[in-house]
C-alpha cells in the first residue's frame, strides 16, 4: 500500500509541475493564411539537383556543370542560434531561414544563422500549419514550444556574449 501511494504522489508531482501551452513565454502570431495550409508543400522543388546527384544517376551530363562556382568566404552568417521544441508525437519539418530539419524526436537547433529578421515555418506531414518572423540578435539564442493546437511560444532569449571556451 505504500509503494502506491508514492507512486500515486510521485505521478500528482510530476503532472503538477508539468509544462501546459500558454503558462509560460509570449505567443506568437501566425502569419500563414489557410489557402497556404491546405496545399502541401514539395520538399524536393528546391533540391532537386542534390537529389539527382544522390541517386547514383551518373548519366547528368557535366555541361550542365557551373565551371566558375561563386565562392562567398567572407559571408557573415552571425551566431544567432533557435532551438526549438515540439513536446507532442508526430513527424515535423521546420524551415529557420535557409536552414531545415525534419525528424520525429521534438527538438530541433539551428546554429550559425544571421541576426535580423528571420522567417520560420512549421511543416507536419508536409503540410504547413505555422509560420511566423522572428527577430534574431546576433550572439543570441532564442528557445521556443510549439503546440499544435495552441501556437508557438517564445520562451526565453539568452545572450551568448559570455561563453567561455574550456580546453
Amino acid at each position: 500500500m505504500k509503494k502506491i501511494f508514492i507512486s500515486g504522489m510521485l505521478l500528482v508531482g510530476m503532472s503538477a509541475f508539468a509544462q501546459e501551452a500558454g503558462k509560460a513565454g509570449e505567443l506568437l502570431k501566425n502569419e500563414a493564411s489557410t489557402t497556404e495550409m491546405k496545399a502541401p508543400k514539395s520538399f524536393n522543388e528546391r533540391n532537386k539537383a542534390f537529389d539527382q546527384s544522390r541517386s547514383g544517376n551518373n548519366n547528368i551530363p557535366q555541361g550542365n556543370r557551373n565551371t566558375r562556382p561563386n565562392y562567398q568566404w567572407k559571408r557573415n552568417y552571425g551566431y544567432a542560434e533557435v532551438f526549438l521544441r515540439i513536446p507532442e508525437q508526430g513527424f515535423f519539418t521546420i524551415e529557420v531561414g535557409d536552414q531545415m530539419m525534419a525528424n520525429g524526436s521534438g527538438k530541433y537547433r539551428f546554429f550559425d544563422l544571421s541576426s535580423g529578421r528571420m522567417p520560420i515555418s512549421i511543416y507536419e506531414n508536409g503540410f504547413l500549419i505555422y509560420r511566423t518572423t522572428l527577430m534574431l540578435r546576433n550572439n543570441s539564442r532564442i528557445v521556443l514550444d510549439f503546440f499544435t493546437n495552441e501556437g508557438l511560444y517564445l520562451l526565453d532569449s539568452y545572450s551568448r556574449s559570455g561563453a567561455i571556451w574550456l580546453q
